[in-house]
């Protein structure tokens, strides 16, 4: 088995408002030291037994 993990993220020129509030919160909590979050998603897939591919897209 084969185990793969994509990550999803914004692009660098689009705003990420869950990231702008969870960098404030952070901030409001004393971690002064946070300069920017960005918030993504994390998908992990299990295939079966095959020689793969690399694709980006």
């Amino acid at each position: 088995m084969t185990k793969v993990k994509v990550y999803v993220t914004l692009r660098e020129s689009v705003v990420d408002p869950q990231g702008i509030a969870a960098q404030e919160a952070l901030q409001t909590m004393g971690f002064d030291e946070v300069e920017s979050v960005r918030i993504g998603r994390l998908i992990e897939l299990e295939l079966a037994e095959q020689p793969l591919k690399s694709k980006h897209v």
